[in-house]
């Protein structure tokens, strides 16, 4: 799982289970609308249920400066306890 930034990048590593049963689908679903309403006014709940839905548990992330400079010297690397 990343972030959409070709410069300031975030990965995560970490465990991906399928949402499957519907009262957890219902939440992730309202949560999404929720954060990405403003961005697409006509994102429905409908649309993200009808769609996989996967919980990521992290183990490792990353985050990395994509610019000449900063490149070999501002890489950090996060582990998470589980």
């Amino acid at each position: 799982m990343t972030n959409d930034d070709t410069v300031h990048c975030v990965s995560i590593e970490g465990n991906a289970v399928l949402v499957s049963d519907d009262p957890s689908k219902d939440k992730w679903a309202d949560l999404y609308v929720a954060k990405y309403r403003t961005h697409s006014p006509e994102l429905e709940k409908s649309f993200v249920t009808a769609h996989a839905v996967f919980e990521v548990t992290p183990q490792r992330a990353f985050g990395i400066i994509e610019e000449a400079e900063a490149f070999s010297t501002r890489t950090t690397r996060w582990v998470f306890e589980g």
